[in-house]
């Protein structure tokens, strides 16, 4: 496995052991600034070949969640997420949602919607459909697994 991957993972795991809202959401900055690290990668600096992933990243759920969330990399992270109670919000129950190896009753961190940010998602933003129909109101965990294995199984250039 390539180191770009295992940095996606040990972003992950400290995401997964964060034990306060505080910690969750350095560790999340953490995670999406690994995965488009390797979207990046992926992507290619050639226009053939950013329009091949990009073509791929389309189709696939997986890879428009990555879309999405490289779209609020930028953003700092107390921003773009929230607290909640999946039972509040309605994630319960939910085929992808709970339960689930990752989500579990009581609060979860999920990805705010658009309009609920503090500085809201420009319109024009290329992959804001993407955050909007496959990442807002999701959980993070579960997006953040979902991206990185589109990403590391995505046959872009080689690591």
């Amino acid at each position: 496995m390539s180191v770009l991957i295992d940095d996606i993972d040990a972003a992950i795991e400290r995401v997964r052991r964060a034990a306060t809202p505080e910690e969750m959401r350095r560790a999340v900055k953490n995670a999406l600034d690994e995965l488009y690290s390797l979207r990046t990668h992926r992507e290619g600096s050639t226009k053939p070949l950013n329009k091949a992933y990009y073509r791929r990243a389309e189709v696939v759920r997986a890879g428009q969640v990555a879309e999405g969330l490289s779209l609020v990399r930028g953003t700092k992270a107390h921003d773009a997420l929230k607290d909640v109670d999946p039972c509040v919000q309605l994630l319960y129950p939910g085929g992808n949602l709970f339960p689930g190896e990752n989500t579990f009753p009581g609060p979860q961190l999920v990805w705010l919607k658009p309009e609920d940010m503090v500085d809201p998602l420009s319109d024009s933003q290329p992959r804001r459909a993407f955050y909007e129909d496959v990442v807002a109101g999701q959980p993070v965990m579960e997006t953040l697994l979902e991206a990185r294995d589109f990403l590391a199984s995505d046959p872009g250039p080689s690591i």
